[in-house]
């Protein structure tokens, strides 16, 4: 029992599924943490301007496993929750956002899109990630409020930055938008 061998003196070790008894079990800390963030507004945040991308901010961080999420940092054209990533590799993103006019019946048109920054500063803007672009338009004096959700899966390299951006135009008073949800989710 107190023999010692240097692993260099074994052949290399290719553990295979038959190698391992089925009942065996694997502490769960010896695994990694998937990188997980799960944000929401309970509110609708005003300030967005007519017919500008502008990025979408929250008030409530319920799980970050990385300290990987922003609530409100700047991004190019206000502040806006921001995941900056702390792990390369691919993750789904979703959101969920209400916009609404203050002015009844004079939504026009609402839309919601990802951003990735690849500079790390969501200050410098970002670009558009594909397949992430949602719209809904309107007539004059039919709608005071909408919804729309949006996801995408993308690989990122760490440091880049991934926030959640929506458009609106309208004809009447001005309009809010953020209550609803930011969720990200390690895939692989």
């Amino acid at each position: 029992s107190s023999a010692a061998i240097a692993k260099s003196k074994l052949a290399s070790l290719d553990i295979v599924n038959a190698d391992i008894n089925a009942s065996a079990a694997i502490a769960r800390t010896k695994f990694a943490s998937p990188v997980c963030v799960y944000a929401n507004s309970t509110v609708n945040n005003g300030g967005f301007a007519a017919g500008a991308w502008e990025a979408v901010e929250y008030n409530n961080e319920v799980i970050d496993t990385n300290n990987a999420f922003n609530k409100q940092e700047g991004t190019d054209n206000n502040n806006g929750g921001v995941f900056t990533c702390p792990v390369a590799g691919r993750y789904l993103f979703s959101a969920h956002s209400v916009a609404e006019v203050n002015s009844t019946g004079k939504m026009a048109n609402m839309g919601l899109r990802f951003v990735k920054n690849t500079t790390g500063n969501a200050a410098n803007g970002g670009t558009r990630i594909d397949g992430s672009e949602t719209n809904f338009v309107s007539g004059n004096g039919y709608i005071t409020a909408v919804s729309a959700t949006t996801s995408c899966i993308v690989d990122l390299t760490v440091g880049n930055k991934v926030w959640l951006q929506a458009y609106a135009n309208w004809w009447g008073g001005s309009w809010l938008a953020g209550a609803g949800y930011y969720s990200v989710m390690q895939i692989a």
